[in-house]
């Protein structure tokens, strides 16, 4: 399916139940919804997922920014009437996820971090006064960003948890799927039945 709005076209790829509590799988730099196929299915029995194909970035890598990334998807939410989300984010989608929860605190509600983009750039005490859930999933041997990188966004975000997969790179959700289809799932489950009570 696609969604067009300000001379943009979204491709995204939806499955589960329409009534399912939404998930969002947010791809890394230049790649596209394809990437989850490994993940969709376990998703999907249980929630209503949706993996957006993010347009390519054609500009310096220095000049990468996460915000009209963010402003697209938050439009492409409010039309499809979805007001909370759950977002699991690798590399730069791990970035955008960060995006969305600063632009709208109320948006997120639970949000994975995998081997994600950005530590630098994140307004941390802005991310810690929402108090959101986030788990924040590493490969172990990741050459892009190494495993401090990861320590990083653990202490700086308040309410966050850290699990590191030995003998996975960049793409856990890829390389050890079975692990990380559980490991979000669970997580989320948990944050979900703590936030109902």
């Amino acid at each position: 399916m696609k969604l067009s709005r300000a001379e943009i076209s979204l491709a995204y790829h939806e499955e589960g139940p329409r009534d399912g509590d939404p998930l969002l799988l947010l791809h890394g730099l230049n790649a596209h919804s394809g990437t989850w196929r490994k993940n969709v299915g376990a998703f999907s029995r249980t929630n209503r997922v949706i993996a957006p194909s993010l347009p390519t970035w054609r500009g310096s890598l220095r000049d990468l920014n996460p915000r009209p990334y963010a402003e697209v998807l938050e439009e492409f939410l409010q039309v499809d009437e979805i007001d909370r989300v759950s977002v699991v984010g690798n590399s730069m989608g791990g970035w955008i996820g960060l995006a969305l929860a600063e632009r709208n605190q109320d948006l997120i509600d639970v949000l994975i971090l995998e081997d994600s983009a950005g530590v630098s750039f994140i307004d941390f005490e802005k991310i810690n006064s929402i108090g959101i859930p986030v788990l924040i999933i590493w490969g172990g041997d990741d050459k892009t960003f190494p495993i401090r990188v990861a320590e990083h966004f653990h202490h700086k975000i308040d309410s966050s948890t850290l699990i590191i997969f030995n003998e996975a790179g960049h793409v856990p959700h890829w390389e050890k799927p079975d692990e990380f289809n559980r490991v979000v799932l669970d997580f989320i489950t948990k944050m979900r039945e703590r936030g109902s009570k």
